[in-house]
């Protein structure tokens, strides 16, 4: 039963992963005039990878505490649900939980690769005409 959660556990990462990738891009594509005034009053295309790293941290962390909380309180309440009156069936895996966290955001920094080039080979002209 264990290894079957942990399946299903290793695809929602990979579905979040998805999810962040495909955000982060359609960031950079919609906010191509503003990401194009950034250099024109002198942001550097290092600073704009780092800023868009720091987005992509900040959004996978967000998701992942929040996915982590939800399925915290999903599984202790259907926990509770199938052993009322039989006994306790233990607290999470502490350290499996910690560790799913961590590879959705290293998942997350890994995903903001793409954008962060995007962003960096774009030109100052070419981002400014964009629509």
């Amino acid at each position: 039963m264990t290894r079957i959660t942990m399946a299903l556990l290793s695809f929602s990462v990979a579905i979040a992963g998805l999810g962040v990738a495909a955000t982060l891009m359609l960031s950079v594509s919609e906010r191509a005039r503003e990401i194009g005034m950034l250099r024109a009053i002198g942001m550097s295309r290092r600073q704009l990878r780092r800023m868009l790293t720091l987005e992509a941290l900040l959004l996978s962390l967000a998701a992942a505490l929040a996915g982590t909380g939800l399925g915290l309180a999903y599984g202790w309440a259907a926990a509770r649900s199938v052993t009322s009156g039989i006994g306790t069936l233990g607290g999470p895996p502490v350290l499996l939980v910690l560790a799913a966290l961590a590879l959705t955001v290293l998942i997350g920094l890994a995903a903001a690769v793409l954008p962060a080039r995007r962003v960096g080979r774009m030109t100052v002209v070419t981002a400014l005409h964009a629509d």
